[in-house]
This record gives C-alpha cells, structure tokens and sequence, in this order.
C-alpha cells in the first residue's frame, strides 16, 4: 500500500496542431491531501485531470490514481475514484433522487442516505427533474453523486 494518492510522471499530452497542453509533468499527491491546480485558462489543468482519469493517453509519461493506471484498472479501483468535468452533462428528464437510485446500482459503497443529506443541505430539489434546475443547482447534484460514491479519491475540475 502506497501513500501516494495520485502520481505523475513526465506527463506530457499533445494536441494537433502542436498545442502542449502538458509537458513533463511531474506531481505527487500523498493521501489525504487537498490539491489544487491553479493557472490561466488553457494552461492544461482540465487535461491533466483527463489523463490522470485515464480518459486520455498521454504522449509521454505515466499518471496513476492509487497505484494503477486507471485506463486498465479493475471496476474495484475505479469505484475508487470519483470525477466531476466541468463538462458535465446529466440526463435532464431524470430527477435527482432517480440519478441516485439508479448510481447505487454501479457503486458499491454508495450511500444513499447520504446523498440525500447532502441534497439538504446543498439546498437542492432532488424531486425535480435536473433540466429543470439552474445550472448551479446540476453542479450541486453532479458534486453529490461524487461525494455519496464514498471514494477515495474526488476529483473536481471546476464543478
């Protein structure tokens, strides 16, 4: 068992034509931490966050998320983490106590009673449908399903 959280090394990703988005990027995240990555807009934040989630590969380098390269870990290490996109989209004619329902059938540890909670006292009507929220009150939701998987690890980027 490592004590590192999340690591990176010489983490680099490329776009067409020759946009670096990140170059050799060393990080380590012990366990337990709150990190923040900070820069300008377009500095490749929201990239390296999609290769750390192994939601793209890198150019060079290697990101790991509790030892293991998340594109080919096991379902068990990947109920590990969870991952808010600033992107995120959820099903608009679906209410927020239906996403729950229906999240505690891919997490294992899902807590139910929590997300309830948490919909409380975030100030959300998780009865509505989520088309019907405002954007800020989606985000809220998009959070609560993070934080009710009861991970490891959560991982926001500009919820």
């Amino acid at each position: 068992m490592t004590d590192v959280a999340i690591q990176a090394i010489d983490l680099s990703k490329t776009f067409r034509p020759a946009v670096v988005a990140v170059n050799g990027l060393d990080l380590s995240v012990p366990r337990g931490a709150v990190y923040g990555l900070i820069g300008r807009n377009g500095a490749g934040k929201s990239t390296t966050l999609r290769l750390l989630m192994g939601l793209l590969r890198p150019d060079r380098g290697t990101a790991h998320i509790l030892g293991r390269d998340l594109k080919d870990a096991p379902r068990e290490l990947r109920q590990r983490v969870t991952y808010v996109s600033q992107e995120q989209q959820l099903p608009w004619g679906m209410s927020g106590e239906n996403l729950f329902e229906f999240f505690s059938t891919l997490y294992d540890a899902w807590d139910q009673a929590y997300a309830v909670d948490l919909g409380r006292r975030f100030d959300v009507d998780t009865s509505r449908p989520l088309g019907t929220l405002s954007g800020g009150d989606q985000r809220r939701v998009a959070v609560i399903l993070a934080l009710a998987a009861r991970p490891d690890i959560v991982i926001l980027d500009e919820p």
